[in-house]
């Protein structure tokens, strides 16, 4: 078997990807799409409107916010587009490296306060005979940046993540989204075929848009607090992938009778 499996590289891909969210969910949550390419010039901005989200295919944090295009230096933008480009972002996730580097042109989703939505982390975790979710949300990217976690009932978790971001206590954050349990659904259908996957949306003017899928978050190094609670997840799922959810690899699976009982905890807190 391949490891990494080869639809992380396309999957990763935030380009990519949209034909596999069509495919299995159709248009409607694939945010609007102005243009692609793998070069950027003053030229490229000429036809597209006056607000967007210029990112590339291939990074992490490589994305800029335009909400005034006759207030930006073109050119100043198309260096910095092109500079994305020539960044290699696979030295310890090696699915990126078959990633093609694109710089994609998209509508930006604004709020009343110019901020972009808050961003919904949906964990899948699935080992063939039972799957698990939690969220994470974090707001204000380009402000004050919070993260709070919550369960897939927008419950209580018996673990925190290993980050400096503080909390919010944002009403609009503590309160599920309207559309939480779609939005669930949507999560589970995309990385159904994975042992482990990140699927990121928005909740848009009362719609869901597709964000991106991550399989290795901040390159597999994000930890869980206590450490005790990577164990009971990481017991979640199987490793390497099984797109078919075949035989789990038993070392994934000798786990002390105290495990299995935290498991069990982790089932009744989060439920």
């Amino acid at each position: 078997m391949q490891n990494p499996l080869p639809e992380f590289s396309r999957l990763a891909d935030k380009f990519a990807v949209r034909a596999y969210v069509q495919e299995k969910l159709g248009n409607d949550p694939l945010i609007t799409l102005y243009k692609s390419t793998r070069h950027v010039t003053r030229e490229t901005f000429e036809d597209l409107p006056n607000q967007f989200v210029m990112k590339s295919t291939h990074g992490a944090g490589q994305v800029y916010i335009v909400r005034d295009k006759n207030a930006e230096d073109l050119d100043a933008l198309a260096e910095q587009a092109n500079a994305w480009l020539t960044v290699p972002y696979n030295r310890f996730e090696k699915h990126y490296k078959k990633i093609t580097p694109r710089i994609l042109f998209e509508r930006l989703l604004s709020q009343k306060n110019g901020q972009p939505p808050a961003d919904y982390k949906v964990h899948v975790f699935n080992n063939g005979s039972h799957n698990y979710c939690f969220v994470q949300v974090i707001d204000g990217r380009f402000g004050e940046t919070t993260q709070n976690l919550f369960s897939e009932t927008w419950g209580k978790v018996p673990f925190d993540h290993d980050s400096r971001l503080p909390k919010s206590d944002a009403p609009e954050i503590l309160e599920p989204p309207k559309a939480l349990n779609d939005m669930i659904q949507k999560a589970k259908t995309l990385a159904g075929p994975f042992g482990y996957c990140r699927v990121d949306f928005y909740c848009f003017e009362g719609a869901i848009y597709f964000g991106e899928m991550t399989f290795t978050p901040g390159a597999g190094n994000l930890r869980f607090i206590s450490p005790y609670w990577d164990t009971v997840l990481g017991s979640y799922f199987a490793w390497p992938d099984e797109p078919e959810f075949g035989t789990p690899l038993t070392s994934s699976y000798r786990f002390s009778r105290r495990l299995k009982h935290m498991t069990g905890l982790l089932h009744q807190r989060t439920n």
